[in-house]
């Protein structure tokens, strides 16, 4: 199995109290992070503490993320749209929930990307 990364974008707070609650992931808080190929990185997203101009990147990168909201028409507003391992939460959010969304997300990339290298 590979070892799970969270790459926390938008809020330092965010990424202290997961490390604080010790939930075996490796967290990364840096804005400016190179995915490794073998590495499982899901990238948590808080939008509205960014610029919409770096927000819409991340909505066009076909990486696990989750993206976290406090307005439930931010997406339709600013005309962004979800790719297939992609997802968005509304504040607040429960921890351990969230935590299952996670493992549901990398169960699901985790799917795709063996059935992908089946069929090449």
């Amino acid at each position: 199995m590979h070892k799970i990364n969270l790459h926390i974008i938008g809020s330092k707070s965010f990424s202290t109290l997961l490390n604080e609650l010790d939930f075996n992931y490796t967290i990364f808080s840096d804005e400016n992070l190179k995915y490794h190929y073998n590495d499982i990185i899901i990238r948590i997203i808080f939008v509205e503490n960014l610029q919409l101009v770096q927000t819409k990147k991340y909505f066009n990168e076909n990486i696990p993320t989750i993206f976290l909201l406090n307005n439930r028409n931010f997406l339709l507003k600013n005309k962004l749209s979800l790719l297939e391992f992609h997802v968005s939460l509304f504040m607040p959010i429960e921890i351990l929930s969230f935590r299952e969304i996670l493992n549901i997300l990398v169960t699901k990339y985790n799917f795709f990307k063996k059935s992908d290298r089946k069929s090449t």
